[in-house]
């Protein structure tokens, strides 16, 4: 069979008749689409011809055919609907009147779903997420990340807990590589000092953490740390697309011709 081509004013039309039980008649079509009623039953009677209405009585009803189009509609416009809620938050009526534009651009189409499937996914996540399920959905897209870096204390007197001066020497932009074996890239960047009358330049060269085997030692490869994801067992889901984890690291750097130790909890966001 053809696959029925619709128009905008049918596609409207569809979705009333659909979403609106009990007022399928050219009255309260001609009251929703502010037209008269001469127009509303020229319209749905041409629906009728083509197989996608059917009248009992005075009321028009889906077809087989018809209900086939409105459900393929309703998910257009719902896909429609999910996206707009998450990235131009509105009232209600005017982001269905929005949604109800934006489903005739075919251009967008696949792209919309593609969006609202991967919103429904990130909405199906528990609070408590395991590293693999976080895997699951980012591999079939790339996500934004974020590093924070703070101090490690043992001091409890106070409750704020102060960014740690050793953010400086990495990108606050972090990202997962690598399919086989996963990994957090963290990436560092050179900090020039003047300290006594000298420039003093400090890198951090590697990165130790602790796992149920013990210590585990990172070093600097192309201005990459290459962490293992595997180092993180959970992430907290912050709601919004947004998941959480940390870890702590022993940072190895190189001050001058000094070497330094320091630890730092780094904390990484992913905007999913």
């Amino acid at each position: 069979m053809t696959e029925m081509i619709l128009t905008k004013v049918q596609v409207d039309y569809l979705l009333f008749v659909k979403n609106n039980p009990g007022q399928e008649n050219i009255t309260e079509a001609s009251k929703y689409f502010a037209c008269s009623k001469v127009n509303a039953k020229k319209i749905m009677d041409r629906m009728v011809v083509q197989g996608i209405l059917f009248k009992d009585l005075n009321q028009y009803k889906l077809t087989e055919i018809g209900e086939k189009l409105a459900r393929e509609c309703n998910r257009r416009l719902e896909d429609a609907k999910l996206m707009l809620r998450r990235i131009f938050p509105t009232e209600e009526d005017r982001l269905v009147k929005l949604a109800e534009e934006i489903i005739h651009i075919k251009n967008f189409e696949e792209g919309i779903h593609q969006y609202a499937q991967r919103v429904r996914e990130i909405g199906r996540l528990k609070q408590k997420v395991k590293n693999d399920d976080l895997m699951n959905l980012y591999s079939k897209s790339s996500s934004k990340g974020y590093l924070t870096l703070y101090k490690v204390t043992e001091n409890n007197q106070e409750s704020f807990v102060e960014n740690s001066m050793a953010m400086m020497g990495f990108d606050s932009r972090v990202e997962i590589q690598g399919e086989d074996q996963p990994h957090l890239c963290i990436r560092t960047k050179m900090i020039e000092k003047i300290q006594n009358g000298y420039n003093k330049k400090a890198l951090a060269l590697a990165l130790c953490y602790e796992d149920q085997d013990g210590e585990k030692e990172v070093n600097l490869e192309d201005g990459c740390f290459k962490v293992p994801l595997k180092s993180i067992k959970y992430w907290n889901n912050l709601g919004n697309g947004l998941v959480q984890a940390s870890i702590n690291f022993t940072i190895k750097a190189q001050i001058g011709f000094v070497r330094h130790v320091n630890r730092a909890n780094f904390v990484i966001t992913l905007n999913l």
